[in-house]
């Protein structure tokens, strides 16, 4: 961290418009960024709002790895293209020789306690990956998993989805009655079943079906275009 007292354009808070970043033209003592010093941010050692450093953060306690799979997922790859045809059980694999590989070459961390998550298609890939370490053994620290919102079935997951919009009255009795009795109990045609979804989909709107309960911009977001320095 550094203080740049000569800088001319550099980013500030502006704490009387949502405490958003801006540019101040005329400040001396702002946070901003040293360019000469790899990178690294400035505070502002005279203002009320101050970087600092949270001793109770949670990365005190705990270590967390993020791994991008499967193969060819984010910025993972394979040096053989035909490693990018895989499945849950291909998966499970790559993903515990992954872990025995980073506890090998970082032992510090092979006697802590270790947990593995993930959400949505998680829901295949975690339990598969769970199930693998501990048929194994190599992994003696492994104390659970953890699934978030996840994918497990079609079926079981729509009536989860659509039972919850009906549980918070975002659709119809008698339309979730025709959806469950034409597309869940049997009897039900493909055509009356997706007659019966669209009825749902119709009610309930223009929803984020991850987050029922936060707000839907009416307008989609336009970017942001800089034409010239905004003071503070």
């Amino acid at each position: 961290l550094c203080v740049d007292t000569t800088a001319s354009h550099v980013l500030c808070v502006d704490t009387t418009a949502s405490h958003v970043l801006c540019v101040d033209t005329t400040a001396s003592h702002v946070l901003c960024v040293d360019t000469t010093a790899s990178h690294v941010l400035c505070v502002d050692t005279t203002a009320s709002h101050v970087l600092c450093v949270d001793t109770t953060a949670w990365n005190t306690v705990a270590n967390m790895v993020f791994v991008e799979q499967p193969v060819g997922v984010g910025f993972s790859y394979a040096e053989n293209s035909r490693d990018y045809t895989i499945g849950d059980f291909g998966a499970a694999m790559d993903n515990y020789h992954f872990l025995e590989a980073f506890m090998k070459k970082f032992p510090q961390y092979a006697n802590n306690d270790l947990y593995i998550t993930s959400e949505s298609y998680g829901g295949h890939y975690m339990p598969t990956l769970a199930q693998r370490i501990v048929q194994s053994g190599g992994l003696p620290n492994f104390k659970g998993f953890l699934v978030g919102n996840p994918y497990t079935d079609p079926v079981e997951n729509a009536i989860g989805m659509f039972g919850t919009w009906y549980g918070h009255s975002l659709v119809a009795k008698p339309t979730f009655d025709d959806w469950y009795k034409f597309c869940i109990n049997p009897g039900g045609t493909d055509r009356e079943c997706d007659r019966a979804q669209n009825q749902l989909n119709k009610q309930a709107g223009d929803l984020d079906p991850y987050a029922l309960d936060y707000d839907v911009c009416s307008t989609p977001p336009r970017p942001p275009v800089v034409t010239s320095a905004t003071r503070c």
